[in-house]
C-alpha cells in the first residue's frame, strides 16, 4: 500500500466493476469499514502498477466476490463503461468502471471487513432502495449509465 505521503500527493486510480447478471440484476455489496460505511457499492479497488484495466477489474471482482467476470465493452473496444473523478476526504480517485458480465455462481463475501456482503439487485428493488437523482451521490453514476443501457444487457 501507498504510505501517507504518497497519497496525498499523487492522484489514486480506482477500478469499479459494474457487474450484472442477464434476467437477474447489478451485483452491489453494502460497504463496512473506512470507505463509504452503510452504503451499496460495485466491487473494486486500486489499479496496480503496470497492469490493463480489463484484468484489473476482473482481478478485484475476483479477489472481493470469488466471481469469474467478463468485461463487455459497449462498443467492442477497450473504452470504460464510464470514468470519474472524485475526492474522497483526502484522497484523489479517478475511477475506471468497466462494465461486467457473470453468468455463474454465487457471490462470495472474501472480505468482511469492507463488505457486510454481496448479492444481485433487481432494478426494480434498486428503485426502492436508492433515489438515483441524489445529487450527491456519486457512487451512483454507474447505475445511472447502466439503466440507459438496461434493455440491450437484458436486465
Amino acid at each position: 500500500m501507498l504510505d501517507k505521503v504518497v497519497e496525498k500527493e499523487c492522484v489514486l486510480v480506482g477500478m469499479g466493476a459494474v457487474v450484472y447478471r442477464p434476467g437477474v440484476g447489478v451485483l452491489l455489496g453494502e460497504r463496512i469499514g473506512k470507505h463509504a460505511t452503510g452504503r451499496l457499492a460495485f466491487p473494486g479497488g486500486h489499479l496496480k502498477e503496470g497492469e490493463e484495466w480489463f484484468d484489473g477489474v476482473k482481478r478485484e471482482a475476483r479477489e472481493e466476490t470469488l466471481l469469474d467476470v467478463v468485461p463487455e465493452p459497449l462498443n467492442d473496444s477497450s473504452v470504460p463503461f464510464l470514468v470519474s473523478n472524485n475526492l474522497y476526504g483526502e484522497r484523489h480517485y479517478v475511477t475506471v468502471w468497466i462494465l461486467c458480465r457473470s453468468d455463474e455462481g454465487e457471490p462470495q463475501n472474501v472480505e468482511p471487513e469492507k463488505c457486510a456482503g454481496w448479492r444481485f439487485y433487481g432494478l426494480e428493488e434498486l428503485g426502492q432502495l436508492v433515489d438515483v437523482s441524489e445529487p450527491l451521490s456519486t457512487a451512483w453514476v454507474p447505475l445511472k449509465r447502466l439503466l440507459r443501457y438496461r434493455n440491450r444487457l437484458g436486465i
